[in-house]
């Protein structure tokens, strides 16, 4: 009677109800079948996944048979997913996601927070029962849509998720969807990636040097070479400018002595 009085609090007085259980079973049963992997394996395009918002997806079970009506009571009443890092209502003893009660809260204009349940919600840590029908489940990596086939319990998903190499990141240079495990080699032979040619030193996309033909080569280096020869001369013109101020001062001031020297010598004949 003692355990049968803890499961009942661990999923709350207002808890959902079952009578569409076995018609959810078999939906579970169906999309966690091998045709997920068949329509997996047929796309060919990389989706970009950001895990941890909201709750886990109910088609990512592989166990959900087993674990019968455990599914429907794990299910966070805001995303109706499966319970991703699960937090608790202390009023009403139901559990939520903790980004979803996160998100819910924040959507609440008045000082009061309530609960989706109506009730004055003040946050507790989730019942242990729940923790525990938590930790039996089986579960597809989120990045399956991009080709993981990793099942893993569910305290192991997080970890996996943040290392699994079938994570889409965005390419710096064409921001192209790529495979975690291929994003370096892609990103150094990137069709938009800028090179230069070592010869004329034109700098362009990938793509574009195929086009960069040895005419279009020597053109370019013709160019560098008169834009270079008019920039030299023009420091050469610069120079012989200030060479010539330069001794022009010069001139000047040897000038300028000799007439003082002559001065102050007509000074001293005269007296």
């Amino acid at each position: 009677m003692r355990a049968k009085q803890d499961s009942s609090d661990a999923f709350g007085s207002n808890s959902p109800s079952f009578s569409n259980i076995d018609r959810t079973l078999e939906k579970l049963l169906f999309l966690s079948g091998h045709n997920l992997y068949k329509a997996i394996q047929s796309q060919s395009n990389i989706t970009i996944v950001q895990p941890g918002s909201g709750g886990v997806d109910t088609n990512r079970i592989v166990n959900a048979i087993e674990q019968g009506k455990n599914i429907q009571r794990l299910t966070c009443s805001i995303c109706n997913k499966i319970l991703w890092k699960p937090t608790c209502c202390s009023n009403c003893e139901n559990s939520f996601c903790k980004d979803c009660m996160g998100q819910w809260l924040q959507t609440i204009q008045s000082k009061h927070k309530k609960c989706p349940f109506k009730c004055s919600f003040k946050e507790k840590k989730a019942h242990p029962v729940v923790k525990d029908m938590l930790s039996d489940l089986q579960v597809r990596c989120c990045y399956v849509i991009n080709g993981c086939k990793e099942i893993l319990t569910y305290d192991a998903l997080e970890k996996h998720q943040n290392e699994c190499e079938f994570n889409a990141l965005p390419c710096k240079e064409c921001k192209k969807p790529t495979l975690k495990k291929e994003l370096s080699p892609h990103e150094e032979n990137c069709p938009d990636k800028i090179i230069m040619c070592h010869k004329c030193e034109t700098s362009m996309k990938r793509i574009k040097m195929r086009a960069h033909t040895e005419v279009a080569c020597l053109q370019s280096q013709v160019m560098i070479l008169t834009n270079r020869t008019k920039m030299l001369m023009s420091k050469v013109k610069a120079l012989e400018t200030w060479k010539a101020q330069k001794e022009g001062k010069i001139v000047f001031e040897i000038e300028k002595e000799e007439e003082k020297e002559k001065e102050f010598g007509e000074y001293e004949f005269r007296y």
